[in-house]
């Protein structure tokens, strides 16, 4: 009993004396007459030349192939070029926010320097100002004299009425009555 082993692209199929005659092809459903053993040598001869890589029908799905791969090379690059133009517009949007920013940056930066310069020319208005009452060095004897002929002693008390009883460098002017006062409060 002879056995045959037919190797197609679909499946293996094992032939027996009882199947050889005929093959069944589940892919297209055509069946294939054969008849001995030249018959399915040259079956399998004829399939060969028929998936070949240089057969008609291989060079025409190479051919369908490389006109697909063209049609997706070109939408690939249109596909590029439009990724391409919103990435600049966004870029440029992005440039055009910087310069916005950077502006309002520098309208910020020269108010607070403008307000600075406002508070340094107060400040020199008044320190102008206190300059004046400066005793100056031709007038400092006769500021001292001054000041010791007049001393200022800002030790004070106040009582409820709100009189004012010097403290005890002071010299008074009137009678001894704030004394007598600012002792009787003390002991009370």
């Amino acid at each position: 009993m002879a056995s045959y082993i037919l190797m197609t692209a679909a499946r293996s199929v094992v032939l027996s004396s009882r199947c050889a005659s005929r093959l069944w092809y589940p892919v297209n459903e055509t069946s294939v007459a054969l008849v001995g053993d030249q018959s399915v040598r040259q079956h399998l001869i004829d399939e060969k030349k028929r998936t070949a890589a240089t057969s008609e029908l291989a060079l025409q799905q190479a051919a369908a192939e490389e006109e697909e791969h063209r049609q997706l090379m070109e939408y690939n690059h249109q596909e590029n070029l439009r990724v391409a133009a919103v990435r600049e517009e966004r870029v440029q949007k992005e440039f055009e926010a910087d310069i916005a920013r950077v502006k309002a940056s520098k309208e910020r930066y020269a108010e607070k320097a403008l307000l600075a310069e406002e508070e340094a020319l107060r400040i020199i208005r008044e320190t102008e100002e206190l300059v004046k009452t400066f005793i100056k060095r031709e007038d400092l004897e006769v500021a001292i004299e001054k000041a010791m002929a007049n001393p200022v002693d800002y030790n004070f008390a106040l009582d409820m009425d709100g009189n004012v009883y010097p403290g005890l460098t002071t010299k008074l002017e009137g009678p001894d009555e704030y004394r007598d006062q600012m002792t009787a409060v003390a002991t009370s």
